[in-house]
């Protein structure tokens, strides 16, 4: 199980294994993640559909996120928000989350009106024919207060500070 520090983030990836095992699936289908499933991070979740020609389509985006941001980003090309150098960057790191399959845990930071320290957890999910084409997330601000080396956090730029891949075809289902 990755290192999960928010309790958000422990439930997304606790309900992601249970899809596994009642689905029988490496990746479970997208229309298993139910609000009843959800409930209890659903504030926190965000939905991004992958399509072709380098589309990152934001299906959903939760309550939380946009009121942390000012922004609901539902229904536009998550890859718009970057610039163009880091479109393609950006669409490769979705298509290999979609395609080996592969979760990853990322704190990253970002600055509103003050920083702030974020942990995501982004897994694929797939559409009804199977095919890995979703990514799925959940973003969550930790409290600094539990962070001990919060001031090497804090001093550094935005973007991604920390990073563990989780290898989803290597973990047993039976978790």
């Amino acid at each position: 199980m990755p290192t999960l520090l928010t309790e958000p983030n422990q439930r997304f990836f606790e309900a992601f294994c249970r899809l596994r095992r009642s689905t029988s699936s490496l990746v479970p289908p997208r229309k298993s993640l139910t609000l009843s499933v959800a409930r209890r991070f659903a504030a926190h979740l965000a939905i991004i559909e992958a399509r072709e020609p380098m589309t990152a389509h934001v299906r959903l985006v939760g309550t939380a996120i946009v009121q942390r941001t000012g922004i609901d980003n539902t229904g536009k090309n998550w890859l718009d928000l970057f610039s163009p150098e880091a479109r393609e960057f950006v669409w490769q790191r979705i298509r290999r989350l979609c395609d080996t399959p592969l979760g990853v845990r990322a704190l990253i930071r970002e600055q509103h009106t003050y920083p702030v320290i974020i942990e995501t957890l982004n897994l694929p999910f797939a559409r009804d024919d199977g095919t890995p084409s979703f990514m799925i997330s959940t973003a969550v601000p930790l409290d600094l207060g539990t962070l001990s080396d919060r001031g090497k956090f804090l001093t550094q730029d935005g973007g991604y500070m920390e990073e563990q891949f989780i290898e989803l075809g290597a973990q047993s289902q039976n978790r």
